[in-house]
């Protein structure tokens, strides 16, 4: 559909604590674990994980090389947001210098699919533990996914020319979560409206079909029958959720972005 490529210039307790209430909430919400058979996880800042949670990813260092990068790149996240600053910070430099050495996932959606994924878990992390120039090489890193015209998220390959690329709307979701967390907030409006053309583009399939794709060519426009990772169907098992979960949260926090009164009845 033509609207999908207008420029965007226009030591644990016992029992573990209760989550706080959503009305104590300081931060804004996002997800994790996204990888194939994993719902995605709403964490925030003053939320407690839960123990098993943290505990786990604490012994990935342990694992050393055999750890997968899938995993390997959320545990700086994971263990800043449980208060384990110190631990953060080793696991984030350690991941990023392996990361940098071309690390590649045995999972096809962080080796073909998302290939910059890890390097907005590290992002996030290295932004909040205040680590500024890693957080600059993933964000240069990421950046090399964004549509130069459309600002929409590209998937298995970096940008290179206008009319020969493959755009994906968690692609798209993750350059806007990354510009929110760098306070890039032009970047993150442009890559969210992106994000709203591809919810506009989608309205008669969600009525007629119950269904939402997720790709999109130059050439083909949605790639509706093209794989697990290009549409999702409300009716159907074994659906890629996760797809879905991140952008609608990304999307809520852009609603609350001071912008104008259209633009945030939009989102």
């Amino acid at each position: 559909p033509q609207q999908l490529f207008t420029s965007s210039s226009e030591s644990a307790p016992s029992a573990p604590p209760r989550p706080k209430p959503l009305s104590q909430l300081k931060k804004n919400l996002s997800g994790w674990g996204d990888e194939p058979g994993t719902a995605t996880m709403a964490v925030a800042a003053d939320v407690m994980l839960p123990t098993t949670v943290v505990d786990w990813f604490l012994k990935l260092d342990d694992r050393g090389q055999k750890a997968d990068i899938a995993l390997k790149c959320k545990a700086p996240l994971v263990l800043l947001l449980s208060g384990r600053t110190s631990q953060a910070k080793n696991s984030l430099l350690s991941c990023a210098k392996v990361l940098q050495k071309g690390a590649t996932s045995s999972l096809t959606y962080y080796s073909r699919e998302y290939v910059q994924a890890p390097w907005f878990w590290l992002f996030w992390a290295a932004t909040g533990l205040n680590e500024q120039d890693v957080a600059s090489t993933c964000y240069s890193q990421l950046g090399a996914y964004r549509h130069r015209f459309s600002d929409s998220g590209l998937v298995k390959s970096q940008y290179t020319t206008w009319n020969k690329f493959e755009a994906d709307f968690y692609a798209t979701a993750l350059l806007t979560k990354a510009a929110l967390i760098r306070g890039a907030r032009e970047e993150a409006l442009s890559s969210g409206l992106s994000l709203l053309r591809a919810v506009r583009a989608n309205e008669r399939l969600m009525e007629e079909r119950r269904s939402f794709c997720t790709r999109w060519t130059f050439d083909a426009g949605f790639l509706e029958s093209s794989g697990h990772y290009c549409c999702v169907c409300q009716d159907a098992d074994g659906q890629n959720w996760g797809g879905l979960a991140l952008p609608a949260l990304v999307m809520l926090e852009l609603s609350a972005e001071p912008i104008s009164p259209a633009e945030q009845k939009a989102f």
